[in-house]
């Protein structure tokens, strides 16, 4: 699970974004750990009526949390993005 800090820290950062239907606000902090492990997403634009968010838990350091959940996300968004493109053909 990694080594931890003899205090946490404490500082945080923080992100926003929005179009003209949604706005978020996100915000992470390290807390005890030696790094960041955790990370996010926020893809407001993937159609006109599909975002993606994603937060993503590091248990087992960045990279783990990073690569390998992002790419299982982004999997997930491609086939939800081929079902949308193939419901949008079937109405033309």
């Amino acid at each position: 699970m990694g080594v931890y800090l003899s205090t946490p820290k404490t500082d945080k950062t923080s992100d926003n974004g929005e179009n003209e239907k949604l706005r978020y606000g996100v915000s992470s902090m390290q807390g005890w750990r030696t790094s960041m492990e955790d990370v996010h997403a926020a893809l407001l634009d993937l159609d006109n009526s599909t975002s993606f968010f994603g937060v993503y838990d590091g248990h087992g350091g960045y990279g783990y949390g990073y690569q390998s959940r992002l790419k299982r996300a982004s999997l997930r968004v491609d086939f939800r993005m081929e079902e949308l493109l193939a419901a949008g053909q079937q109405e033309q």
